[in-house]
Parts: structure tokens; sequence; C-alpha cells
């Protein structure tokens, strides 16, 4: 098995970027959703919820679902690094 730097292999290098790719799929998934409703329903972004529109809601919740997703893809990428990482380097 071939290491370049620091245990980082090829085999890692496609790992990591199979769970990004997969990762991004679905976030793209969930904002074309996003903004297909504030398209299609232009009054529901307006509604008010609590005294708080639901535009503001669905803003707020993109953007944490963006740092969960950040957070998840940093767990699998550790668990691909220990899965995949020589030996010597575990």
């Amino acid at each position: 098995m071939r290491t370049d730097i620091k245990g980082i292999t090829p085999e890692l290098i496609q790992a990591k970027r199979r769970i990004g790719q997969k990762m991004v799929g679905i976030y793209l998934g969930v904002y074309a959703l996003f903004v297909a409703i504030h398209v299609f329903f232009p009054e529901a972004p307006g509604i008010s919820c609590g005294g708080v529109s639901l535009g503001l809601i669905g803003g707020v919740a993109m953007m944490i679902f963006a740092v969960l997703m950040a957070l998840v893809y940093h767990l699998l990428c550790t668990r691909a690094e220990q899965r995949l990482a020589p030996p010597q380097d575990r």
C-alpha cells in the first residue's frame, strides 16, 4: 500500500471523496426542496409561525443542517481513517 503523506493513502482519499460527494448530493437535494418551496409557493415563507416567518425558520434550519452535515462528515471521515490507515499509523 502506497503512503504519500503521513498515512494518507489513495484508498483513504477515495473513501473521503465518496463520503463528501454523497453528502453534497444530500445537501443539494434538501436545498433544492427549500428553493422549490419558495418558487412554487411564494406565500409560504411569509406565513407566521409563533411570530416568526417560515422563511426565517427555513433559512436557519438550512444553516443548522449544514453544520450537522459537517459534523457527520467529520465523524465518517474519522472512521474511514481508522479503518484504512496503515497499521503503523493507527
